[in-house]
């Protein structure tokens, strides 16, 4: 929770400073490297949230596939289940591509479903790739398979830096490290001494 309340401030922070020039603002600058640094900003999920997900998967499968003669609460049960799914607090933490996968495979297999008897040309076939998204899910989705760097990218984008995000994100392990014995206030210091002389 404090997390995501300090990843709002930092977007907030930064939106002003894009309208009054955030590169000219070296206090921004500087925020900027020490967030793209940080590895408490980065995502993780533990064992126990890939597990709880996984197992809402399995119930939004077993929901699937289970026979039923009425489809309103066929539909009703199975909805359900894909909104425990989304609503999960780690949901926001698996990377976008499964995320969109899982919820448009869904979405298409409900919209067929909802059609007339005879108007279902593709219900198989939604189905299956609906049915397959849950089991690629649940058999091979990784905690490596996180987008560990989405503030970060977010923060990027907003400052409208787009080419090489995960490049520059990942030199943070080079940035400061080679300084020895640099005092920042001693540098700023002289360089302010220079432009009075």
């Amino acid at each position: 929770m404090i997390l995501n309340e300090l990843k709002k401030i930092i977007l907030k922070k930064f939106k002003i400073g894009k309208q009054y020039g955030w590169k000219d603002n070296t206090e921004l600058v500087l925020l900027l490297m020490d967030i793209l640094s940080c590895p408490y900003l980065n995502l993780k999920m533990n064992n126990k949230e890939i597990d709880d997900l996984r197992s809402i998967a399995i119930r939004i499968h077993e929901n699937l596939i289970k026979p039923s003669e009425n489809q309103q609460l066929y539909l009703k049960v199975l909805r359900k289940s894909i909104d425990d799914f989304k609503n999960h607090s780690s949901f926001y933490k698996i990377d976008k591509r499964s995320q969109k996968k899982i919820l448009s495979r869904s979405e298409k297999y409900i919209l067929e479903i909802q059609k007339p008897i005879f108007e279902r040309k593709n219900i198989y076939c939604y189905e299956e790739e609906f049915s397959k998204s849950l089991k690629d899910f649940e058999y091979y989705y990784e905690i490596k398979s996180i987008d560990k760097y989405s503030f970060k990218k977010e923060l990027l984008t907003l400052l409208e830096i787009k080419d090489n995000q995960i490049a520059l994100i990942e030199q943070e392990r080079f940035w400061f490290t080679k300084w020895t014995e640099f005092d920042f206030g001693l540098e700023l210091q002289a360089k302010r001494s220079q432009e009075v002389y």
